[in-house]
């Protein structure tokens, strides 16, 4: 009788630390496109045993709001910082390409590509080729401020270019029509 009090005390005690071993976690409350911005109605709190969490799972809402996704996220998947940093999500810069922002000539062609994807930029209006077959690093939608507090929505796109294309890219976007149209390439996979 003594070993089956003691059988069941430990497992006792063996559920109530496995109880204590959740976690919150961070999940998708709806499904998000790559670069939106989230917000506290994009995300809910889960709790999940931490022995099966990833390191990267991010659990802290406070850390979360306001970053964008540089990939999408499905309704009730777990939101880890790989999705939220594009270094991590699609891998370093080599030494021959640097991280350029574009903006897009027509923001709903940003609706056609997404992060990993290829492009070509094409000058805007005459249409050359400025860079072929660059790797898009995130997507975004955002406003800017003119001196007077109106604000104008910009859509562009961040970039890895090869250095040698860098200046050509910079010199079509501060052309008379600062912007670049996109040539989608092959999806990301």
């Amino acid at each position: 009788m003594g070993s089956a009090i003691l059988l069941g005390l430990a497992v006792f005690l063996t559920l109530r630390g496995l109880a204590a071993e959740e976690t919150p976690v961070l999940v998708a409350a709806r499904d998000v496109p790559a670069g939106h911005v989230l917000t506290a109605a994009d995300l809910r709190t889960i709790s999940a045993p931490a022995r099966v969490l990833p390191a990267e799972a991010v659990s802290d809402t406070s850390s979360a709001l306001g970053r964008r996704l540089v990939l999408p996220l499905n309704e009730g998947e777990m939101l880890t910082t790989a999705r939220t940093d594009a270094a991590r999500a699609l891998g370093p810069l080599r030494a021959s390409e640097r991280a350029v922002h574009v903006r897009a000539a027509d923001p709903g062609s940003l609706s056609l590509v997404r992060a990993g994807d290829r492009v070509d930029l094409l000058a805007v209006p005459d249409g050359r080729t400025v860079a072929s077959d660059v790797r898009v690093l995130a997507i975004d939608a955002r406003e800017t401020a003119d001196p007077l507090g109106s604000t104008t929505p910009t859509s562009g796109l961040t970039i890895a270019a090869p250095t040698s294309s860098v200046p050509a890219i910079v010199a079509a976007a501060e052309g008379v029509h600062p912007a670049l149209r996109l040539a989608p390439g092959e999806p990301a996979h």
